[in-house]
């Protein structure tokens, strides 16, 4: 039986993970040091959309979004006229990713669900902060581009006839792992 895609056809999720960019965002105030810089971050958080298509086959849409803020002190450069100067700057930075995600399912019976798939689409990066030092950027340079990533493996288990949790292990943005929450109907 196959739940999902027979009796269920939709399926949404809310997830939140890990991240490697977040991982190496958070090891910057430790190198740099907790007097300098502070940062500031939420995990990876994601909602999706599945549709079964058959048994085996669903395709949906992904939306990722993850945001940090950095507080610098005492941040110092040399400004237009040759002048030294010192300030404290607060800098935001944040990742969205919209993608399509193309899955198979596999191994599935009436409360479980295993699948594996593609996620392709659009990555943007956006930073700004409030510094004076136009060349201020961490960086962390704003733009986007084509995102490709894979789902290794995904698990959903559903305690009730709609209600269930998961996880998903993944290579590309926006998260390595994440624990989900889903509803299907």
């Amino acid at each position: 039986m196959n739940a999902q895609n027979e009796e269920y056809r939709s399926v949404v999720s809310a997830s939140a993970g890990y991240s490697l960019t977040g991982t190496l965002i958070n090891a910057a105030e430790t190198i740099v040091g907790s007097d300098a810089l502070s940062v500031k971050s939420v995990p990876a958080l994601q909602l999706t959309y599945d549709y079964g298509i058959n048994k085996l086959f669903s395709v949906g849409v992904a939306v990722g979004y993850q945001n940090f803020g950095f507080d610098v002190s005492n941040y110092a450069f040399t400004n237009d006229s040759g002048s030294e100067v010192i300030e404290n700057v607060t800098a935001n930075y944040s990742r969205l990713n919209v993608a399509l995600r193309p899955l198979i399912h596999y191994a599935n019976n009436g409360n479980l669900d295993l699948y594996s798939g593609l996620r392709v689409g659009y990555l943007n990066n956006s930073f700004s902060s409030d510094s004076t030092d136009e060349d201020f950027d961490l960086d962390l340079n704003s733009d986007g581009r084509f995102a490709f990533g894979l789902t290794a493996f995904g698990l959903r288990y559903y305690f009730t006839d709609n209600i269930g949790a998961g996880i998903e292990i993944n290579i590309g943005a926006p998260y390595i792992s994440c624990f989900n929450l889903n509803a299907r109907f």
